[in-house]
C-alpha cells in the first residue's frame, strides 16, 4: 500500500516521518500501486493545495521510464490527467534539500494528518533509490519548525511545480 509501505519506511533517517493521513489517500494508492506493478515507476509527487469550497486537490505527478504524467485528484475521484510535457519537475537539483528534516522537529505535538488549510503540502518518492520524504508550505504549518534555509529550496520547487502542473 502507498502509505503502509512507502511512505512509513524511514530509507532516509535524516527526514521526518509523513504523518498518516494524506487526502486523496484510496486513489493515490491505486495509481501508484498499478504503476509500480508495471515496474513503471522511478518517481512520484503529492501536491496538494486547497482547491475552492474548502475542497482539497491532489496532482499527482509520476515519472515512468519513458513519459511523466499528471492526475488531478479531490474526494477520492480523479478529475482529469494527461501527459506532462515538461520534465522541470523532477529534474530541480535541490530536491533532496526541501525534505521535512528531524532537526525541524521541534514541535511538542504532531497532528496525524497534513494540513492543507492556507498550506501546499507535497510528498515525494524515489522509488530506485528509496528516498522519501514530505514538506508543508504556507503560513499553517503543522508538524515541523521551517528552517529559512530549507524554506529557500521548497520556495523554488513550489514555483516550479505550481508553473508545470496548475
Amino acid at each position: 500500500m502507498f502509505l503502509g509501505l512507502p511512505l512509513s519506511s524511514n530509507a532516509q533517517n535524516e527526514y521526518l516521518e509523513i504523518p498518516e493521513f494524506v487526502f486523496d489517500k484510496i486513489t493515490i494508492n491505486d495509481i501508484i500501486d498499478s504503476l509500480k506493478n508495471r515496474k513503471e515507476l522511478i518517481d512520484y509527487l503529492i501536491y496538494q493545495r486547497p482547491g475552492t469550497e474548502n475542497t482539497v486537490v491532489t496532482y499527482l505527478a509520476c515519472k515512468n521510464i519513458n513519459s511523466e504524467h499528471l492526475w488531478i485528484i479531490s474526494h477520492d475521484s480523479i478529475l482529469n490527467n494527461r501527459e506532462l510535457n515538461m520534465r522541470t519537475i523532477f529534474s530541480y537539483k535541490n530536491i533532496n534539500k526541501t525534505g521535512a528534516i528531524k532537526k525541524e522537529d521541534k514541535l511538542k505535538f504532531k497532528p496525524p494528518m497534513l494540513s492543507v488549510i492556507n498550506n501546499e503540502v507535497v510528498i515525494y518518492c524515489n522509488t530506485k533509490k528509496q528516498i522519501v520524504f514530505y514538506f508543508e508550505y504556507g503560513e499553517n504549518i503543522t508538524t515541523y519548525s521551517p528552517s529559512s534555509e530549507n524554506n529557500a529550496y521548497r520556495k523554488k520547487w513550489l514555483e516550479i511545480m505550481r508553473k508545470v502542473l496548475l
